[in-house]
């Protein structure tokens, strides 16, 4: 399953951002932050540019093997990147379980 297929993709960042409908504030926000290291990072490695996508994606749109809520790295073949970061939209079940059991410890 190809990651991030069929999402928006707005202009103006040094990689590739995708997102879910309705969430074009958190992406940009996410995008930015990334765009940051992006471009700290990029001359301590020699100047390469990584070939990268950032994903942000709400629960319908979200594409794998992490229970939604737990960011991603997908690195496998035949994806639009041969690196993406998959953020959601919201915190879920899985991170609020979690948080839940910090808290109470």
């Amino acid at each position: 399953m190809v990651l991030g297929e069929g999402l928006a993709r707005p202009d103006g960042h040094p990689f590739e951002v995708r997102h879910s409908a309705g969430v074009q504030v958190r992406a940009q926000g996410a995008a930015e932050i990334a765009a940051d290291a992006y471009v700290y990072f990029r001359p301590l490695f020699g100047g390469v540019e990584p070939d990268i996508a950032l994903i942000v994606a709400d629960e319908e749109d979200w594409r794998s093997r992490q229970p939604y809520g737990l960011p991603d790295l997908n690195e496998d073949k035949d994806q639009i990147r041969p690196g993406m970061l998959l953020i959601p939209v919201r915190s879920g079940d899985f991170r609020n379980t979690i948080a839940d059991h910090l808290h109470q410890a």
